[in-house]
This record gives C-alpha cells, structure tokens and sequence, in this order.
C-alpha cells in the first residue's frame, strides 16, 4: 500500500491556553486516521517562546520517532534579526536534520513577500535545497498572491501555500496554477477549495496536510478520499507527491 503522509502537522501548540500539545497527540490522530508518518513544526514561539529552541525540541522529537515523524524549521526573521535566523537556517537543515523551513508572516508581523526578511529566506532556501512552506490566507501579510513575487524571482525554490489560501483559494489556486514551483497545502480546508486546486494544477502539486491537532487528520483525508479521481492520484496527494518533493527513499525531486 502507499504510504500516507500528513506534511502539515504541529507541536508546541497552547490553543486556548491547554497545555503544549507534544508528540502523542499528534502520533494518536495519526493512528486514528491511517497516517504512516507526519512532518511537525513547532509553533512555541507564537506563545513568546524561541524558534530556535523549538526548532531544537522538534528534531529530538523526531529523532526519538524516526519512523514516524518528521519536521520542518519554524522561522521568525523579525525576532533577533535576520542574520540570527539564517545561520539557524544552516543549523536546523544540516545538524538537526529539518527537511523544509516554515513561515508565518500573519503572526511574525512581516509581508510574505518582504525583501528584509523574506528574500534573505528564500535565497537561503536556494542554497539549502530545501522547500519553503508559508501560511496564506490572511490579508495584508499573507495574501497568496503574494506569492507570486516570490515564486517569479525564486523560480528554483518549491514553495508551499498553506491551507490553500484560506478564503483566498480563488488566489492561491491562480498562482499555483501560474507557476510550477508552487505547490498546495490542503489542510484545514472543505471539498470547494480542494476541487478547484484539483482543477487548477491537477492531482501532482496537492499535498495532504491536516494541520494537526488543530484540525484532526482524518477530516482532510476523507475529503482527498471522496475526490472523483483515481487511486492512483489520490495516492499522490496522500503521500506520493511529499515524497517526490523531498526526495524521500529515493524518490527523485
């Protein structure tokens, strides 16, 4: 069978002021909804925490559920200055083991497509090798359409629009549709937004996301289940394409 991956999954969470949600909640939605491995980003820095510490905590994670979890780099640019995140950039990636870098630009107070704190990140992307994944949806930081500056001047960097653009799916979809370094997060989203992503770039550039634990996995999976495509193409939106895209047991880019 196809390995099913969630590339959209959270620790470090404090949603009204719980406690940290950690790794177990994440692994028991997996187990719930038929999910073989996940990609985490820790999100403690939303709450007044240091990105790099949760940065470092996500990789032990991992580490500790090598054959489940993954993750991917939270980046706050503004927070200790740009210079401090690209040389964390460098350490996430080739010492801890981080396979993409995230960005927040609705809660880091920062454009999407910021020239100060944004391009630095996505030349460092370049140099890495590796995607980036940005929240969308939320206007004026995060627009999707935003995207298209950067995905136009870094035409070599894959880059990742969460939640299909949130309301903004009409945008999210045109710039996907636009330019092929774009990719389509599905998490926390209803079967109008999955279908036009499905029409406007086809089953190759969607990938699953649940955004978990904020929204459990099996939600955003059975909507990918209902779509009236293939096996085949479901499979890639499940799993195949974040394989391909991150070059995962071999799978080429």
């Amino acid at each position: 069978m196809a390995t099913v991956i969630d590339q959209h999954a959270h620790i470090g969470l404090n949603y009204g002021h719980r406690h940290k949600t950690g790794a177990e909640e994440v692994l028991q939605g997996m187990d719930e909804a038929g999910v073989d491995k996940s990609i985490v980003i820790d999100l403690a820095s939303l709450y007044g925490g240091d990105y790099r510490v949760g940065n470092r905590e996500a990789a032990e994670i991992c580490e500790r559920h090598a054959d489940r979890l993954m993750c991917f780099a939270y980046l706050h640019p503004p927070l200790y200055g740009i210079d401090a995140c690209l040389r964390h950039c460098d350490e996430a990636v080739r010492e801890m083991g981080h396979l993409g870098l995230k960005l927040h630009p609705v809660s880091d107070s920062h454009p999407t497509n910021s020239r100060e704190y944004v391009y630095p990140v996505m030349e460092k992307c370049r140099e890495l090798e590796v995607p980036i994944f940005i929240h969308t949806g939320h206007v004026p930081h995060s627009g999707p359409i935003l995207c298209a500056d950067l995905a136009r001047v870094f035409p070599d960097v894959d880059i990742i629009l969460g939640h299909i653009g949130h309301a903004m799916f009409a945008d999210a979809c045109y710039v996907a549709r636009k330019y092929p370094n774009i990719w389509i997060d599905t998490s926390m989203n209803h079967g109008g937004p999955l279908r036009n992503a499905l029409s406007a770039v086809g089953p190759e550039r969607l990938l699953y996301g649940s955004d978990s634990p904020t929204s459990h996995p099996i939600a955003c999976k059975g909507l990918i289940e209902t779509l009236e495509i293939t096996r085949e193409e479901k499979d890639l939106i499940l799993g195949g394409n974040i394989e391909r895209l991150l070059a995962l047991g071999g799978a080429a880019a």
